[in-house]
């Protein structure tokens, strides 16, 4: 160094650039493993449905 105070400030405000950035992309990643989730869940989801909604028939009273 040339004797200069190193600028905390600028430091710390990049330091938290980098946090919030780092953040946001975690956060875009999970909304992505979020939504490749869902459809397989939905069809699971509507195959339980179809199981359970046989049709009635006059044997079942």
């Amino acid at each position: 160094m040339d004797g200069k105070k190193p600028d905390i400030d600028a430091m710390l405000d990049l330091a938290y650039q980098l946090v919030l950035c780092q953040l946001e992309a975690d956060v875009y990643r999970a909304k992505e493993d979020i939504r490749e989730m869902v459809v397989p869940i939905k069809i699971l989801l509507l195959r339980q449905i179809g199981e359970d909604t046989d049709i009635c028939n006059l044997d079942d009273f």
